[in-house]
């Protein structure tokens, strides 16, 4: 069956041919050199950290080429992007990776790391820069380091505020659920539930509703699969109209850097 090639354009520039280090070996023997990003405190107001090799004198310059990186990114909660200018080879890491190999193609000896998203006080990126290049090697991220905080019994009575993650706290909620009861009420009720950070950052809503001698048994919020950034610790916040009464169970799955 022959190949469907859609409507297309020709390439705008012509193609251009470079050098691939990644097979020489350099006249210096195999080296490294060791970066450790501080999120915190480095990076512009973007969060981009800038590395020029020429910049650094003769403690470099012994240093002729850059073929691959080694990251850890375990202490991150965001991606990490490593940009190489010269040819616009970029290499995206995912928050929490342990281990990543990985060849570049580049003929400079300058990059960026680009934080992609938003840091919280503890995020640290901590990466080789090689001039020969090691074994690919990838160790996929762990589950096993999740946290969980759980409740069991909070009074759904539309005014209680519950410190689900204490304020000492930021890191990356990867899972919550709200689970609401309550035996036949007395009057109608609607309440309101908000989880949101430290910063009044808005994480989740769900709401419980009861009609007048109604019941209620329900998961009102199941979120799996999420990478969500928090600060200063995580909040449940009701607001009602009516009368509530029951109780509320809430389950999260977080991590810290």
């Amino acid at each position: 069956m022959p190949l469907l090639i859609p409507p297309a354009v020709n390439y705008p520039s012509p193609p251009i041919s470079m050098p691939a280090f990644w097979q020489r070996e350099p006249n210096e023997g195999p080296r490294f050199i060791p970066l450790e990003i501080d999120w915190a405190i480095m990076g512009g107001a973007l969060n981009c950290v800038a590395l020029n090799l020429d910049n650094y004198g003769a403690s470099v310059q012994n240093f002729t080429q850059i073929v691959a990186l080694k990251v850890d990114n375990s202490a991150c909660s965001a991606d990490v992007q490593f940009i190489f200018p010269d040819t616009g080879d970029t290499v995206t890491i995912p928050g929490y990776s342990p281990c990543v190999i990985v060849p570049v193609f580049t003929n400079g000896r300058n990059l960026f790391v680009l934080l992609l998203g938003s840091e919280v006080a503890s995020d640290v990126t901590r990466a080789q820069v090689h001039n020969s290049l090691p074994p690919p090697l990838v160790i996929p991220a762990s589950d096993q380091a999740q946290l969980t905080a759980t409740f069991s019994n909070i009074p759904m009575d539309g005014v209680t505020t519950t410190q689900l993650i204490p304020a000492a706290i930021s890191g990356t909620l990867e899972a919550i659920s709200l689970y609401a009861a309550a035996n036949t009420v007395a009057s109608a009720f609607s309440d309101q539930l908000t989880v949101q950070d430290g910063t009044a950052k808005l994480i989740a809503v769900a709401q419980a509703s009861v009609q007048t001698g109604g019941t209620i048994d329900a998961l009102l919020l199941n979120s799996t699969q999420m990478r969500v950034v928090f600060t200063n610790g995580l909040q449940l916040l009701q607001a009602a109209t009516g009368t509530p009464a029951g109780h509320i169970v809430a389950n999260l799955l977080y991590r810290t850097p």
